[in-house]
């Protein structure tokens, strides 16, 4: 088979066993997982209760384009349509001025919550506190009136500040105004809501705050809390909404500013007959001087004169002087105007939209010019004062008012000169008539004129009366342009924090955070625990794994047969068959590892005892001359061994011990000699080994770590199978190394590996998880074998 094909399979294959490994180690540490849960889910609830919940609010409001004849003439004048800008719009709606307006309606500076210690709420709309104050100075800082009541007539006040800490502080009634250095202050109880307080104090909420913020800090709030975007492309509907605590005060406050929008569109608007009113007012009070002037006049006349009333003939004449008075009258009363708004035009003033209409100037082409030059000059109002005058659009509409106030003037030049040759005209008519009158005779002509001058007061002054109501009705009829199209509205549940989801992500935490630790923690792990650990750093064969127990007995298999723990060595026992294909000889069995509490002396006897038990016939070799465990844990003395054989002071028969298990021989070590590496490489160890393969069926030598001492690698030329052991949770995985540079070189023959000591839920594949060994004293120089440890011990240790 192709290497390239078969890769990603044998990586599938170790992808499996990862995941299966990582399963295993999250069931065995199930209670970890369980505490997170409780843990997280409290949080997660404490963190519901405690945080104030946010709602947004939302509100539309169409926002129309004015349509007009005005668009028609300017498009044929080549300028801009004069449609409304939706950006200026949205910059209008963002502007501190309708924001104070809004604020202006309602009575936020004056803040009321309740507190428990923990949580604070605002108790908005339905504070049963109402509180009164008259500061000396305005309110520029904001003050907080911590209020504990005592009973329900009796409270204790400290106000603070942020900058200037506790100011007042004292004892005090309800209903009594309190002064201090900031003014005076009064804590009431509303009337309608009495019951509700006496129940608050009653279930002990006896703390209240009330805080007092200045305007110009509710406006940067709200001015940073407000958005303003167009809910459409291409469509002039805006949609207003904002993030608040409380949904009834953020709709109250919403409602508030699109009123406070549509009423500036009024206002705008009512500028058109405002300016009109100006004028009218203006020329009213000239004529009422000259007609109580006239009236003055009129009645002396008839006194010195003895006249009361004048001849039907002068009467004829004089309502026929009347009529072309009054046409003259309105003439220069357009005039007037005329040479009003050219005044306003030369002098660079705003028109404010003023209305020719209302005065009788009846011409489209006027009437558009100056809506369309009022517009033009608001639009660039309200941009210089949204961006400080560095708008380059403020060029553009300079040009286009320029262009428009021309087109006015020539607009304004032609109209007044149809108006002179109409006075013109008129005035030649009524000479005709003024010719007739002074054939009257002269007392009667001298009445006459002084009524004639009345009545002409009178007519103009009774025309300017008809105009001014005309404007008031324009006035109180002006309608905005623009449309609340829904009022505000709340979020049904709380933008944040949201409650599943809070849950949800203290959930997945609980998952996430003990799982990412336990990775962790194995990722940064240096030890072995489990036979994917030495799959994946060494290619040597692996015989077995054998378990942990803690019963602290080394001959385990002997005194329980059928446990486990004696299953796993016949597993061992087994599978050794397969490394050497030898029938008619003693089978030597060498066992060694990298440093010491390894458990080699627990392995070497409970190998032989297995054995031993099957009808074999063993011997257990000590070949540990340095540091010896096999005699304490057979229970016998270590006073006479292989160290005085090999020294030459007894033969193989006086070193060679029964033990109490039928088939087992032993072979101590003996006494420690000065040179021991020096003793194994003798001659006499060759003839010893010759000699025992002749007595028995199997020898397990016990040795050194081969990590510390060359023994253990010296003798190796006389076993047939060379068994390293890996302690689970003790061998460090750089020990395998070792290994790999003794297998790859070939430097031994059959060497397999035994993975000893497998803990309950390392993931092992021994037989169960419950059995193995704990011994005492093992090691060279490391510290021995520690006993099991409880459930938190082994989680913050290097490896559960």
């Amino acid at each position: 088979m192709n290497p390239t094909e078969e890769q990603p399979i044998l990586n599938q294959e170790e992808d499996e066993i990862d995941l299966r490994k990582l399963f295993r180690k999250f069931l065995s540490n199930w209670l970890l997982f369980a505490i997170a849960i409780v843990v997280l889910l409290a949080s997660a609830y404490f963190y519901n209760w405690v945080t104030t919940p946010v709602y947004r609010i939302s509100a539309k409001v169409l926002a129309k384009d004015e349509q007009d004849l005005s668009e028609n003439f300017l498009s044929e004048l080549g300028s801009l349509s004069a449609s409304r800008n939706i950006e200026n719009e949205i910059e209008l709606l963002k502007s501190r001025n309708l924001v104070g307006r809004a604020l202006n309606k309602l009575n936020f500076q004056v803040q009321y919550f309740e507190t428990n210690g923990i949580k604070t709420t605002e108790l908005y709309p339905n504070s049963p506190l109402h509180f009164n104050y008259q500061l000396k100075d305005s309110l520029v800082q904001s003050y907080q009136f911590e209020i504990d009541w005592t009973d329900s007539e009796n409270f204790f006040l400290n106000i603070s500040n942020d900058d200037l800490g506790d100011i007042y502080s004292g004892n005090h009634k309800r209903n009594e105004w309190i002064q201090t250095g900031l003014g005076k202050f009064q804590v009431k109880v509303k009337p309608e809501k009495d019951s509700v307080f006496a129940e608050r104090i009653n279930l002990g909420k006896t703390h209240f705050q009330v805080s007092l913020v200045p305007k110009e800090a509710l406006i940067n709030k709200y001015l940073e809390a407000l958005k303003v975007e167009i809910a459409q492309d291409k469509s002039s509907m805006l949609k207003i909404s904002l993030e608040e605590n409380i949904p009834q005060k953020g709709k109250d406050f919403i409602n508030s500013f699109l009123q406070a929008y549509i009423q500036y569109d009024i206002d705008e608007k009512n500028q058109l007959a405002s300016n009109s009113l100006q004028f009218i007012d203006g020329q009213l009070e000239i004529i009422t001087q000259q007609l109580k002037s006239i009236e003055d006049s009129l009645q002396d006349y008839k006194a010195n004169k003895g006249i009361t009333d004048i001849s039907s003939e002068a009467t004829y004449f004089l309502n026929s002087v009347g009529e072309y008075d009054d046409k003259l009258s309105s003439i220069n009363v357009q005039i007037s105007f005329l040479d009003y708004l050219v005044q306003y035009l030369e002098s660079d003033k705003a028109l404010n939209n003023a209305s020719p209409s209302s005065l009788g100037i009846q011409d489209p082409l006027l009437q558009t010019l100056i809506t369309r030059l009022s517009e033009l000059e608001n639009e660039k109002e309200k941009i210089k004062n949204l961006t400080g005058g560095l708008n380059p659009m403020i060029e553009s509409l300079e040009q286009q008012i320029q262009s428009t106030r021309k087109s006015l003037m020539e607009n304004i030049k032609s109209i007044k000169s149809g108006l002179v040759a109409s006075r013109e005209e008129t005035e030649k008519q009524l000479k005709g008539v003024e010719q007739k009158l002074k054939e009257l005779p002269a007392t009667e002509y001298g009445l006459v004129g002084l009524e004639r001058q009345y009545s002409i007061k009178e007519n103009l002054y009774i025309l300017l009366l008809q105009k001014k109501s005309d404007n008031a009705i324009l006035l109180a009829s002006a309608v905005s342009d623009n449309k609340i199209i829904d009022d505000a509205f709340a979020s049904p549940e709380p933008i944040r924090p949201i409650k599943k989801l809070s849950y949800l992500i203290a959930l997945l935490l609980s998952i996430v955070l003990p799982g990412g630790f336990l990775v962790a923690k194995d990722y940064f792990n240096t030890k072995i625990y489990d036979r994917t650990d030495i799959e994946a750093l060494t290619e040597t064969p692996i015989i077995g794994s054998i378990n942990y127990a803690d019963d602290h007995d080394s001959l385990g298999i002997v005194h329980k047969p059928k446990s486990l723990l004696a299953e796993s060595f016949r597993t061992v026992r087994t599978n050794l068959q397969y490394f050497t294909d030898e029938q008619n000889k003693a089978l030597v069995y060498l066992v060694t590892s990298t440093v010491g509490s390894e458990g080699k002396s627990f392995f070497s006897m409970n190998l032989s005892s297995v054995f031993a038990m099957s009808g074999k016939k063993v011997l257990l070799v000590g070949l540990d001359l340095r540091k010896p465990k096999l005699a304490d844990d057979l229970r016998l003395h270590n006073d006479v061994g292989i160290s005085n054989y090999l020294a030459g002071g007894m033969g193989i028969d006086d070193v060679i011990k029964a033990t109490e298990i039928n088939n087992l021989d032993v072979a101590l070590s003996g006494p420690l000699p000065p040179n021991p590496a020096e003793l194994i490489m003798t001659p006499k160890m060759d003839l010893f080994f010759e000699e025992i393969s002749k007595r028995y069926d199997i020898i397990i030598v016990d040795t050194p770590p081969v990590g510390l001492i060359s023994d253990a690698m010296n003798l190796m030329k006389f076993s047939d199978v060379n068994i390293y052991l890996v302690r689970s949770g003790y061998s460090r995985k750089d020990y395998l190394d070792q290994i790999n540079e003794i297998y790859h070189q070939k430097k031994v023959k059959n060497l397999g590996l035994v993975l000893n000591a497998i803990k309950r839920g390392s993931g092992g594949y021994g037989y169960g998880n419950r059995y193995g060994y704990y011994t005492t004293n093992y090691g060279y120089y490391e510290e021995d074998a520690k006993p099991k440890r409880n459930f938190w011990k082994r989680l913050f240790s290097k490896r559960s």
